[in-house]
């Protein structure tokens, strides 16, 4: 079935047929999609625009924005699969196939699609530190997000994402935060051992959520949701904790922990052709290359507590970013106060 699907492919993307009904029903979609976004999906996004500004390419939603829906039509989408959709800006990831056909059935569907200006992600489109702003973003039209019993925050500082040999250490960085809601029907093994778990989801009862995140433009944090009258405490722990992983010493035992899961959860990817293809497409879009499994297993076990510190460091010194959605964003503090706490005595 490797060729039907191949053609089959082939012609969605270079040959699309686009109906003005099909294209009206999928606006309504979105629109649904728009109004129903959980908090965490906006914070990301929230994040963003705090770190690098409304804007610049990284800045922007991952979404379309509901007061520009009604203006898609046919014509939007033929003008963007000419402009983007082009044999220089496209990986063909094929996963659990034979290399020799797969190759020859990419040329013999794919080789007519012309190319488009530059192959290369601009360094705008990566985002990196040369572009970072830091700041903060309030969301308060969501209707479902204002409706909620919690206030939502989120934190998060620039690393060095830009340095390929930084990002293993800055994902061990992620699985170290660890953290997830205040009840897990999970037990040992799914991160309750994890910094989060123990020092903010254990210790603090109005802590609904906390959790570490990496975004692929290289920002680094936790995301969170407590009790409106908790809101401040919550931006100050998400502070320290971060702080701790720059200043503070590492145990042996919590860094082998967070190392042995990394590693099983890219492990674990393999068992996903879906995860395989994904990782393999991204590696090559935005690196040019691809590390295997094996080689990512390697620099998981060569990062250190140094590692972690120095690349922890680095991001404070580029300063936070803060995002907020929801009815209680007024109960966040400012952008300068979180600084302050930064702030050498």
């Amino acid at each position: 079935y490797l060729e039907p699907a191949m053609e089959l492919l082939s012609e969605t993307l270079i040959k699309p047929a686009y109906y003005d009904e099909e294209i009206e029903e999928m606006k309504m979609v979105m629109g649904m999609i728009a109004e129903q976004q959980p908090a965490d999906q906006l914070l990301r996004d929230g994040l963003h625009q705090a770190a690098f500004g409304s804007n610049s390419p990284m800045g922007q939603s991952h979404h379309c924005p509901p007061k520009l829906i009604g203006s898609l039509n046919r014509q939007t989408l033929l003008e963007y699969r000419i402009n983007h959709i082009a044999s220089n800006r496209m990986a063909l990831i094929g996963a659990g196939v034979d290399h020799e056909e797969f190759a020859a059935l990419g040329e013999k569907y794919f080789s007519d699609l012309p190319p488009v200006g530059s192959a290369s992600l601009s360094d705008a489109q990566k985002g990196g530190s040369r572009f970072y702003k830091g700041g903060e973003f309030k969301n308060t039209e969501s209707k479902l997000v204002m409706k909620s019993e919690f206030s939502h925050v989120a934190l998060s500082w620039m690393s060095s994402w830009e340095n390929p040999e930084d990002r293993v250490t800055i994902c061990v960085v992620q699985v170290l935060l660890g953290g997830g809601n205040s009840f897990s029907a999970g037990g040992p093994g799914k991160g309750m051992y994890s910094r989060l778990y123990r020092e903010v989801l254990n210790r603090y009862h109005d802590v609904e959520t906390a959790e570490g995140h990496v975004e692929a433009s290289g920002l680094v944090g936790i995301i969170g949701a407590c009790s409106p009258t908790f809101t401040e405490n919550l931006v100050y722990t998400m502070a320290d904790q971060f702080a701790r992983l720059a200043f503070a010493p590492i145990t042996d035992e919590e860094l082998s922990r967070a190392k042995n899961m990394l590693k099983c959860n890219v492990l674990t990817c393999l068992e996903s052709h879906h995860m395989v293809f994904e990782d393999i497409g991204q590696q090559l879009i935005y690196d040019d290359t691809y590390l295997t499994p094996l080689v990512v297993c390697d620099m998981i076990d060569k990062v250190t507590a140094q590692d972690i510190a120095r690349v922890a460091q680095a991001a404070v010194r580029l300063g936070p970013s803060l995002a907020s959605c929801g009815e209680h964003t007024h109960l966040v503090p400012s952008i300068e106060t979180v600084k302050s706490w930064f702030a050498p005595e």
